[in-house]
């Protein structure tokens, strides 16, 4: 699952991973092949337990990842910084209302991350408790 916290100047993702599978199988996305110039966001860093902290932490500086941000939760789910990110200066803009409808406009980035984040939350609400839509 994705999050995102921003204001009018800045973006920071924040990807969670549960388990060392889950955070290597984000690596088949093309996602992480995308140059940094095209990027949408100003920082970008992955969550894990601390129990795999070290192993991320470790995968991250081996394949050229240095640019992500590390951070942890403990056992107390107190959280913490591993690692800063690098900042990404992005010239486009998160989000445009439409002054006509007044939504969201479809073209950019903050909808479809919205549209994602949706979908993301009704699968592992489906996959946890069952629920039928």
């Amino acid at each position: 699952m994705i999050f995102v916290a921003f204001n009018e100047s800045l973006a920071i993702a924040v990807e969670i991973k549960i388990t060392k599978g889950d955070f290597l199988k984000d690596f088949r996305k093309t996602k992480h092949k995308i140059p940094r110039e095209n990027l949408y966001y100003n920082k970008f860093y992955f969550c894990v337990p601390e129990k795999i902290k070290d192993f991320v932490a470790e995968y991250l500086d081996k394949n050229d990842f240095r640019d992500y941000g590390l951070l942890f939760v403990t056992d107390f789910y107190s959280i913490f910084k591993h690692k800063d990110a690098s900042f990404f200066m992005i010239d486009k803009p998160l989000f445009e209302i439409n002054k006509d409808s007044n939504k969201l406009d479809k073209n950019y980035y903050f909808y479809s991350l919205i549209k994602r984040m949706n979908t993301e939350f009704i699968n592992q609400m489906k996959a946890n408790n069952g629920i039928k839509y």
